[in-house]
């Protein structure tokens, strides 16, 4: 790690005078003063849970993860703090936190504030800092359905999907794995369900990692409903399996 950057107390001291006190948060971490100036809204004071003290491998591999997806401050150690009270965070600031969870990591710098979610590796919201030049600051922040498309994308990496055609339609499941892999899925050949006649599509989950994403976009594509594996479907190996019923494609 690049060497420890601190700030001056006199210039934060000076800074804190000049700026407008609901502007200005004092955020004391351990060996560390950082005075953060804000336009309109504030990061705290709040109920964070201090993590100074987490391994230095730990907030290695944390801050190797924000940088896989923005660029970060490398010449100095950040102040790291978790996501306690999430709704007096969200009443106090509902901008920067307003898809903020328990345990998400706040991670500041100098320069820089960051909100992140380990769970689902997504940056939620970047902060820009300019000590003493509050009217440059600016709130940079993800809307739901940016966050929706990060995560749909996370969990595309974990699954290939199989799609087997149970209907007598011919071609019909090389149709639906074509669109599949248009959005972004990894597919395995499609092939014929052993029985047939299916009325409605069925998709079954073969892997314990949760999907939310993924497996409400399935149920809305194919008018799909999860369920157990059939009987009769004895020869599978994707993740996820769609066995295509009679009401796809959807009217």
């Amino acid at each position: 790690m690049a060497k420890k950057t601190t700030t001056n107390k006199k210039e934060v001291a000076s800074a804190v005078e000049k700026a407008p006190t609901s502007l200005v948060v004092a955020w004391v971490g351990i060996g560390l003063l950082i005075t953060i100036i804000l336009v309109g809204v504030v990061i705290g004071p709040l109920r964070l849970k201090q993590s100074a003290t987490e391994a230095p491998s730990v907030e290695m591999s944390l801050l190797e993860k924000i940088g896989r997806h923005i660029a970060i401050p490398t010449d100095e150690d950040p102040t790291i703090a978790r996501v306690e009270d999430v709704e007096s965070m969200r009443q106090n600031n509902p901008t920067f936190y307003e898809n903020a969870s328990e345990g998400d990591a706040l991670v500041v710098w100098s320069n820089l504030a960051v909100l992140y979610s380990e769970d689902k590796d997504l940056v939620l919201s970047v902060l820009p800092l300019e000590l003493g030049s509050a009217d440059k600051v600016i709130v940079e922040k993800k809307d739901e359905a940016e966050i929706a498309v990060d995560l749909l994308k996370n969990e595309q990496e974990l699954v290939k999907i199989e799609v087997l055609n149970g209907t007598y339609v011919a071609g019909l499941a090389r149709v639906a794995n074509d669109s599949l892999e248009e959005q972004g899925f990894t597919t395995m050949r499609p092939r014929d369900a052993r029985h047939k006649g299916y009325e409605k599509s069925i998709i079954i989950k073969r892997i314990d990692q949760d999907l939310p994403e993924i497996m409400s976009l399935l149920q809305e594509q194919f008018g799909a409903e999860v369920v157990d594996l059939p009987e009769a479907e004895t020869i599978i190996n994707g993740d996820i399996i769609v066995i295509l019923g009679s009401n796809y494609p959807l009217e």
